[in-house]
């Protein structure tokens, strides 16, 4: 930034050179973190070159934005955090449109999740939080929204003969509580009983089982400063923190 107050032309030349290289180096760094998860690395990379204002790397800066918007729209996909999903690829479209391909793709994935769900509030005999659902579902999926408002319908109906059923706590992701968080009493290995031990159980959580039957959780903590915790668990056993 110094070097670049410089008046000689032939020095800005070299500079932007110089700049250059280095930033190709520093994408590449991005390239690699994304290829191996490190969301929130890369994240932070990104708020540093944010703040470069001496050589515009504007351009592929709002395109690395875009990317890791999408990498964490699919990651909250994967663990049925939807709502979270939708709200991350409305993110990554936001700031690179040329996404928009990849972000349908998931979009439909959270939309037939949305699907998923109705069918076990329905065995639950929630039929609000399955109405809600459908809705979402529709928004999403415009083709099918005919059909899933006759559905709706339907279950309305069911609603006004079950006057006693429970109310559908609609904005669960902004009720969660608030915990006080110190990520330097926490670190990789510790036991899911030893975080909560800690912090108590977390505002969000979602199970997966991949085919050589690892168990993998996340478990979501939202912090008194307004960001989110997010701990990774392998069969039991911490081994990703991430901040945001």
């Amino acid at each position: 930034r110094r070097a670049y107050s410089t008046e000689d032309p032939t020095l800005k030349g070299e500079l932007d050179s110089i700049s250059i290289l280095t930033f190709e180096s520093i994408f590449s760094i991005l390239d690699s973190l994304f290829e191996h998860n490190r969301y929130g690395d890369a994240g932070r990379l990104l708020d540093t070159l944010v703040t470069v204002d001496y050589f515009d790397i504007s351009e592929p800066v709002r395109k690395y934005r875009g990317l890791f918007f999408l990498h964490r729209g699919i990651a909250f996909a994967k663990y049925r955090f939807w709502e979270k999903a939708v709200e991350y690829f409305d993110k990554a479209l936001s700031y690179n449109s040329d996404l928009k391909p990849f972000v349908d793709v998931w979009i439909k994935k959270v939309a037939e999740g949305y699907l998923e769900d109705v069918n076990e509030f329905i065995d639950q005999e929630n039929i609000e939080a399955a109405i809600e659902y459908l809705r979402k579902a529709a928004s999403l999926q415009p083709d099918a929204k005919p059909q899933i408002d006759e559905l709706i319908l339907s279950l309305e109906e069911k609603v006004e003969k079950q006057k006693t059923l429970s109310k559908f706590a609609r904005d669960w992701v902004n009720e969660i509580p608030v915990r006080k968080f110190k990520t330097l009493h926490i670190s990789p290995g510790m036991s899911e009983t030893d975080v909560e031990r800690l912090f108590g159980k977390p505002a969000l959580e979602s199970v997966l089982q991949d085919s050589s039957m690892n168990v993998f959780k996340l478990w979501i903590y939202k912090t008194s400063s307004g960001g989110e915790i997010h701990l990774y668990f392998r069969n039991g056993k911490l081994f990703r923190i991430e901040r945001f």
